[in-house]
């Protein structure tokens, strides 16, 4: 019931994306899964719990990635959703290990655009990942009034994971903030600079070992970062 609450307020429109639903080859290659028809029954079920205030206006799929724009049935100007696109990011553009959906909606005169994505991994894929963001932008360039950019960014901190997990234990948050990959490039590019997010008040989401909040112990001791975001950008201010 939480995902249709706007603060205390029922909302407007709830946005879901989820990543890796499925990452066997045939995912990757054709960008298609039958996992994505689970997804949808499991959003259709939480839609039905709201008692018909709620409908799922548009849901899209590509390899791992499946999102879905959820719309409240009597918005005063309901979310009207114009096209739907997928661009795959992994191997030059043609595998769809990693990649993006984009929505471009209207709301009475006002243009949004959603996009939920998966970028590349790994702590020295940190420019790949900036290219790929430049990409999405470029995009989606002129053709709204509120951008979403949500996902998993896979950004990382960029520090060890000894030294990391030595901040974490002292509750150093802001010395973890000023080495997070995201944030320095956003003090750095001006392009992906334009893109806005909360201050991040919580420690690192990723990576910990299963069913336990103890931060990943296995060989590839993956350093704790906060990979899943949320973006969101305010176009040209113009006349309506």
């Amino acid at each position: 019931s939480q995902a249709f609450k706007c603060g205390k307020k029922p909302a407007d429109c709830v946005f879901i994306a989820l990543q890796e639903i499925d990452m066997g080859v045939v995912s990757i290659v054709a960008g298609s899964t039958g996992v994505s028809h689970k997804w949808s029954l499991i959003v259709d079920e939480v839609v039905q719990k709201s008692g018909g205030a709620y409908v799922v206006e548009s849901e899209k799929t590509l390899g791992g990635v499946f999102a879905a724009v959820i719309v409240k049935k009597d918005t005063k100007h309901k979310l009207c959703i114009h096209n739907v696109k997928t661009i795959r990011l992994g191997a030059y553009g043609m595998a769809a290990n990693k990649g993006a959906v984009i929505f471009k909606c209207t709301s009475g005169c006002t243009k949004f655009v959603l996009i939920g994505c998966h970028l590349s991994p790994h702590t020295e894929n940190w420019q790949q990942r900036n290219d790929q963001v430049h990409q999405l932008l470029k995009a989606v360039a002129g053709t709204y009034d509120y951008l979403l950019f949500v996902g998993d960014l896979n950004y990382r901190v960029a520090l060890s994971y000894d030294e990391t997990l030595k901040l974490i234990n002292q509750n150093q948050i802001g010395k973890l903030v000023s080495h997070d990959q995201l944030i320095m490039t956003m003090q750095r590019d001006k392009v992906i600079g334009t893109l806005k997010e909360p201050p991040l008040q919580f420690m690192p989401t990723y990576k910990f070992d299963k069913d336990s909040t103890i931060y990943d112990t296995s060989e590839k001791r993956r350093v704790p970062s906060w990979t899943d975001r949320i973006l969101i950008k305010r176009g040209p201010k113009r006349l309506s």
